[in-house]
């Protein structure tokens, strides 16, 4: 008897004229089997997909497969780390050291897991090869979105063009930082100060605007670049966050060209 698909709650991206094959989704904090902390907001049934953040590994393991099962194909996760390292998905094996995944295998999803950083997809827009991207704010100052297209152009060549979608994330008034943290930016050559705002003796940074934005000055088409403008801070309901809770769980946001 074949298995019944599960049924979750997802966000998809709305991301206009990119072909068909090209599958999306964020997962919502709801429809596991974690529980406490990395539940939903009553503490039971939550979709934490997230290996290192006290969950139980056979919670994460189910979870995963959960969302495997939901998107009906492979899934490569990663152990994100907030650098630059950016992988081919079909070279590596899970839990892989990296923050950006590439590939132009067909029936392979790669997964980004967040709880406030920024969950970026790029794909070609005729379904030739894709990219996910973990936004933290470390990995953007050091340059995960250029590493990321140089690798793609580099791997599979420059006659792709590129669209890009961001997903769920910190909103710019919930995201506070320090002076130190501009002075990254600054100091690796990227000028914050159109999404900086200021706050007492603290800021708060803008990182999906600030992601558009630096998408777009590594060569993507501004009007190729969609936002979901969703905030996990301000909507406990739907989204974990790490900002708001501190001990949370992690969502996947996933991409993959259908075979």
């Amino acid at each position: 008897m074949p298995q019944q698909k599960p049924s979750l709650e997802i966000i998809e991206p709305v991301w206009p004229s990119l072909p068909s094959s090209v599958k999306a989704f964020t997962t919502l904090r709801t429809g596991g089997l974690s529980s406490g902390a990395f539940g939903d907001i009553n503490g039971i049934s939550g979709l934490n997909v997230g290996a290192y953040v006290g969950d139980f590994d056979a919670c994460v393991r189910m979870n995963r497969r959960l969302v495997s099962d939901f998107a009906q194909t492979p899934v490569r996760w990663m152990h994100q780390v907030h650098g630059v390292e950016v992988a081919v998905a079909e070279d590596i094996e899970d839990e892989f050291e990296c923050d950006a995944l590439i590939t132009t295998q067909k029936g392979l999803a790669l997964a980004v897991q967040t709880a406030d950083c920024v969950p970026i997809l790029i794909a070609d827009t005729e379904a030739r090869a894709i990219a996910a991207v973990h936004g933290g704010w470390k990995s953007l100052a050091s340059g995960i979105v250029e590493k990321t297209l140089d690798k793609l152009r580099a791997t599979f060549g420059n006659d792709f063009s590129y669209t890009a979608w961001i997903g769920p994330a910190i909103d710019g008034e919930h995201f506070e930082v320090g002076e130190d943290v501009p002075e990254t930016f600054m100091s690796n050559g990227i000028d914050v100060t159109p999404e900086l705002r200021p706050l007492a003796s603290r800021f708060t940074l803008d990182l999906p605007n600030l992601s558009r934005r630096l998408l777009a000055e590594s060569g993507i088409n501004q009007e190729k670049i969609f936002m979901s403008s969703l905030s996990t801070f301000t909507d406990p309901e739907r989204f974990y966050s790490y900002r708001r809770d501190t001990k949370t769980g992690r969502h996947a946001t996933l991409i993959w060209i259908a075979l």
